[in-house]
């Protein structure tokens, strides 16, 4: 078996997120896709919104749950990324 077939195979036999996580950067690695990991910029997905909500979700897990702060953050990411994101932050925080 070749380490690419062993690699993808570790990674659709990987039982939970930890599993999947210490085969994942091998393959990219391997499969020369690992650029990414360099910088945060991308055609293919906006960064920023991403970053936005890394934040969101390291505040509300260190702080814990305010409806304040829920608020704000609600209110800088629809001005900047449109209605869309209205039911995202909702599923993620009212649930």
């Amino acid at each position: 078996m070749s380490k690419l077939s062993s690699l993808e195979k570790n990674l659709d036999q990987s039982c939970s997120y930890r599993e999947w996580m210490e085969t994942a950067p091998a393959l990219d690695e391997f499969e020369d896709k690992d650029r990414w990991r360099m910088g945060p910029e991308s055609g293919d997905f906006d960064h920023c919104a991403l970053q936005d909500q890394e934040r969101i979700l390291s505040v509300r897990h260190k702080a814990g749950f305010s409806a304040t702060m829920a608020k704000s953050d609600a209110v800088t990411l629809i001005q900047r990324f449109g209605a869309h994101l209205i039911s995202t932050f909702i599923s993620i925080f009212c649930s």
